[in-house]
């Protein structure tokens, strides 16, 4: 793979962990505004929830820290792991939405 489709595999996790990002911070606001109305387990729940997401996005920007400093025939060996752990903490993200969707109900 070349110079380009690095680039633009980049561009695309960047993206992505963009929209991840807004999404943890969406619940981290909501746990904060829930404080007064929610019970102390269930705020610990949310704030341990978003700890774990914000940890997983951190390995992911490690990863792609990774990429950016590989070289062009190396990085296609840890295109792989990114887009596996991008694609586990969209899942997990996803989860704590849908989780927390399900309680203010």
């Amino acid at each position: 793979m070349d110079q380009e489709q690095k680039k633009s595999f980049l561009e695309s996790i960047a993206d992505q962990l963009l929209k991840l990002d807004k999404e943890i911070d969406d619940l981290k606001e909501k746990a904060g505004q829930k404080t007064s109305e929610i019970k102390t387990e269930m705020k610990d729940e949310y704030n341990k929830i978003v700890g774990e997401l914000k940890t997983k996005k951190d390995e992911v920007k490690t990863k792609v820290e990774e990429i950016k400093k590989s070289s062009d025939g190396a990085w296609t060996e840890l295109k792989s792991g990114i887009e596996k752990a991008a694609g586990e903490l969209k899942k997990s993200v996803e989860e704590a939405v849908a989780k927390f969707k399900q309680k203010d109900q």
